[in-house]
């Protein structure tokens, strides 16, 4: 199953509160400013590396040259190709505890984007401008099949944005002007904290 979920891009939309609430208590929000037109777009993918992902992982990176051409061809509204950047994790962490007993997996991200050997890759994201995105990214989208059985795709997404982007190894994949995009492919419930 996929999710897409997108957030404001630029200056926050829905700043202002309107002193009157609706009824049932809830607060109307008044824009700003007036929308901007997005000319950017950073997407996270976040592959489940359990045991039972291999044929989804498989059928994700056969699919996505489509996903790609959409992407490639996307004109903003104003005539403008899509200047996008697209990253993968995956939904394992290094290490739990299990009823308070530590248990280390093998593998794990803790959110890091990937940058595996022999993916062709010059930083730990793809952008418009890579020569090769669709062969790339079919090759990083392979993250394996043996990660925890204890999906963490929240977690990792929120490890992803920022405690790999405190720690310097995402820095700089995530633009203050672009819409996120965060695609999660699994086939278990989240089990993060």
């Amino acid at each position: 199953a996929c999710l897409l979920a997108l957030s404001s891009c630029g200056p926050a939309a829905q700043t202002g509160r309107d002193a009157t609430p609706l009824d049932g208590g809830i607060d109307v929000f008044t824009d700003a400013a007036p929308p901007q037109a997005c000319e950017k777009m950073d997407i996270l993918f976040v592959i489940d590396d359990s045991y039972s992902m291999d044929e989804e992982q498989a059928n994700l990176a056969q699919n996505f040259p489509q996903f790609a051409a959409v992407i490639d061809n996307y004109v903003t509204r104003s005539n403008a190709l899509l200047d996008y950047r697209i990253g993968v994790t995956a939904t394992s962490r290094t290490g739990i505890a299990l009823n308070g007993v530590p248990w280390t997996a093998e593998g794990g991200h803790d959110g890091a984007l990937l940058m595996t050997d022999g993916c062709n890759m010059p930083r730990r994201w793809l952008q418009r401008t890579d020569p090769n995105v669709v062969q790339a990214f079919s090759c990083v989208a392979q993250v394996g099949i043996d990660g925890l059985g204890w999906e963490m795709p929240l977690l990792m997404i929120d490890w992803a944005l920022d405690e790999r982007v405190l720690d310097g190894t995402n820095t700089g994949f995530v633009r203050d002007d672009a819409l996120l995009a965060i695609v999660i492919l699994t086939d278990e419930d989240d089990c993060s904290r």
